[in-house]
């Protein structure tokens, strides 16, 4: 559950971030006819993710068992390959996202007529892409369930995330909650490397399960060294569910985890190292606005904040000019 909701924070609080900001550069340039055209993308961009996990979760019993393995060992090395992508794209970006957005915003309204739709498909590429991220990542964990319960309990994670993300998200865009971005999506970046670490173990038991990997003996087996308390009280179930954690793994399995955790998360860390040190060299770099989240004036820019903020600033050089 716990894995399923960080999973649904993280994107959800992406999507609801970038859509926000979008719908405050719409109001600022009072292009709100273009606005029903970004509420059908967000539409759409929901219901295809939903048709997808819809489509992993009972579709695949139509295959083979075999088939099923394979399908499960490859969206699972998808999943982490994408999530792995996610977590150092947000870490460079999460700062400047705001920018950005307006910038995709102002080149689709000044398309005329095809303004609304090109909305339409930013809203729809924007969720969708958010969507599909948490589908495919959800999926190996549910099917790796052990129970009805605990998949219960992975959806119910989800569905909490998401709703958290909706209320963080609407309260960073009236300013009412100021949050480290930068700091957000880097603790949720590591957490998220241990959970994909997991997945990738499993995707390549799956792979080895369908016959295409040759399967080999377990590398060792601790099965009888956890405590009967651990398999009744739960505990257990969490970490299958959060950790896909295999208590008799392959070699294959063992290893890919231990050199996909190590390897990632120092690369992780050295990446974050850098772009702190880039960041100090720059000038007033120790003002930057996501590492003082909690002074006026220095949170990154979404939502109303973000507006006001351009409009004085355009205030201020027209006055300016006109002085001149």
């Amino acid at each position: 559950m716990l894995g399923a909701l960080l999973i649904a924070l993280r994107e959800g609080l992406e999507a609801v971030l970038i859509v926000s900001i979008l719908y405050a550069y719409v109001k600022k340039v009072r292009r709100e006819d273009v606005l029903p055209k970004l509420w059908l993308g967000i539409l759409v961009g929901a219901t295809v993710p939903m048709s997808v996990g819809a489509y992993l979760v009972w579709g695949t019993y139509t295959l083979t068992t075999q088939a099923q393995e394979a399908l499960g060992g490859f969206l699972s090395l998808f999943a982490v390959a994408l999530i792995t992508w996610m977590v150092f794209w947000m870490a460079e970006h999460s700062v400047a996202l705001s920018a950005q957005i307006n910038a995709q915003a102002e080149h689709a309204l000044s398309k005329g007529e095809k303004a609304g739709w090109s909305m339409f498909v930013i809203a729809l590429i924007t969720v969708g892409r958010e969507g599909l991220e948490t589908a495919i990542f959800i999926w190996p964990m549910l099917k790796n369930a052990s129970d009805n319960e605990n998949a219960t309990g992975l959806v119910i994670g989800v569905v909490i995330g998401l709703i958290i993300s909706v209320i963080l998200g609407y309260l960073i865009y009236k300013g009412i909650a100021k949050v480290n971005l930068r700091m957000f999506f880097q603790v949720t970046g590591y957490l998220l490397i241990v959970v994909a670490a997991g997945v990738c173990s499993y995707g390549f038991h799956d792979l080895q399960e369908s016959g295409l990997i040759p399967m080999t003996a377990p590398l060792f087996d601790i099965t009888g060294y956890i405590p009967s308390l651990v398999y009744n009280g739960g505990l257990y179930d969490l970490l299958v569910a959060i950790f896909q954690f295999s208590p008799s793994p392959t070699a294959l399995q063992f290893f890919s985890w231990l050199i996909y955790l190590l390897v990632v998360c120092a690369l992780f860390y050295v990446y974050n190292q850098k772009k702190r040190g880039l960041q100090a060299a720059t000038p007033n770099g120790s003002n930057n606005a996501a590492d003082n989240p909690g002074e006026p004036g220095k949170q990154p820019e979404t939502g109303e904040s973000a507006v006001t903020e351009t409009a004085e600033c355009e205030e201020q050089i027209k006055t300016k000019a006109l002085a001149g």
